[in-house]
């Protein structure tokens, strides 16, 4: 590369290129391409892939009693990352690194891991990565139906972690299980308080129809069958000094999910429980249910709408259901690689009504203010490269 460099500096400079210094050009290029990714490979040895992506929204917010008004709108980039991955030629090791910027524009690093595919079925990640459980969380936030996540991923996803991950993937089963440092358990040192003493996590799948390459995405994009899938998936964490701020004893939470994905069309339903032991005795039991699917009307132009719904322990403080309704449309200029999302989500209920861990005001879903009726319109752009 550095030869390159050189090479480069010295035709830009006007330096008379010889026909060695051509020959040389086109040997260094020829290990440069793009397969979905720009990358740079040896024959026959290692290989680097670099991409990203950049997702720049609109947000217009109207209702739930907002401070000091009743409305708020503008400009975001919410998201801005770099894929830099990559493989060796022996023995068959993989590795990820992803830093991203939010809305705040400072970086940090979610996935980081390196794999050693032992054979064609059986692999071990070591690093930070997605603990398997949410299969809302699992696609990436590139490939998803709707413009962001549900209230019911944002409550209850175990977002990043770090530790070890066992994965099988055969034809119709895919199985994955984790030891890690427990739910949020990312970019923070092994003594941490938000790290729990210990945290398990598996997540089975089973492919009925179709293949496994369509459900990398939640939309009917470019299928050319039908397909169906199912998965279950468990977590349990111990003690952990400052889960979502409060103190915990243990943690637990299953979820079932259930996805199909026509030639034009696809639904996606789960739903999870949590159950959570505090220190105090106080134990609670949360649920959430989730129901989205969408429809081409043109081979461009895909409507969608979701249902979403956390519902508290009985006991709380604050028992009532919080749903959320979504609608929108998504123009695939160019399949994921630059797609525009339109859509608009409904709050109907108060916030303050709703006491459960981790639940609260989100300003990626619009979801603002404490009064109910509250309506977010988004818009966003995405590019992936």
């Amino acid at each position: 590369m550095l030869a390159l460099a050189v090479l480069c500096t010295g035709l830009a400079c006007g330096l008379e290129t010889t026909d060695e210094a051509r020959a040389f050009e086109r040997e260094l290029l020829g290990q440069a391409g793009r397969d979905k990714m720009f990358y740079v490979e040896q024959p026959g040895g290692p290989k680097l892939n670099l991409g990203g992506y950049m997702q720049f929204r609109y947000y217009g917010v109207v209702g739930g009693d907002q401070t000091p008004e009743d409305v708020t709108s503008g400009f975001t980039m919410q998201r801005t990352r770099l894929l830099i991955s990559g493989k060796l030629a022996e023995p068959k090791i993989e590795f990820l690194i992803l830093p991203s910027a939010g809305p705040n524009g400072k970086v940090s690093v979610f996935d980081a891991w390196t794999k050693w595919n032992i054979n064609d079925q059986w692999s071990l990640t070591i690093g930070q990565f997605k603990l398997p459980l949410l299969r809302e969380w699992l696609v990436a936030e590139r490939y998803l139906l709707a413009i962001e996540r549900s209230v019911v991923n944002t409550t209850f996803c175990t977002i990043y972690s770090q530790g070890v991950q066992a994965e099988y993937k055969g034809e119709s089963l895919h199985f994955m299980a984790a030891v890690s440092d427990g739910i949020r358990g990312f970019n923070t040192p092994y003594d941490a308080p938000g790290e729990a003493d210990y945290a398990l996590t598996a997540r089975l799948e089973a492919l009925f129809d179709g293949t496994w390459a369509q459900f990398g995405d939640i939309t009917s994009l470019g299928n050319e069958q039908s397909g169906l899938m199912g998965g279950v998936a468990i977590h349990h964490q111990g003690h952990t000094d400052t889960f979502a701020a409060v103190p915990i004893d243990t943690l637990t939470e299953l979820t079932l999910d259930l996805s199909w994905e026509g030639r034009r069309a696809s639904i996606m339903a789960g739903g999870v429980a949590r159950y959570v032991e505090r220190d105090g005795g106080d134990d609670s039991v949360d649920c959430g249910v989730l129901v989205q699917g969408g429809v081409f009307v043109s081979d461009t132009v895909e409507l969608y709408a979701r249902g979403a719904m956390v519902i508290p322990d009985s006991d709380s403080s604050g028992d009532d259901p919080f749903p959320a309704i979504t609608g929108g449309l998504t123009w695939y200029i160019a399949g994921h690689a630059l797609r525009f999302k339109a859509d608009a989500e409904w709050f109907p209920n108060d916030l303050p009504d709703t006491v459960i861990l981790n639940f609260g005001p989100d300003t990626g879903s619009g979801l603002l203010g404490p009064g109910g009726g509250q309506v977010a319109v988004r818009a966003e752009l995405q590019l992936v490269f």
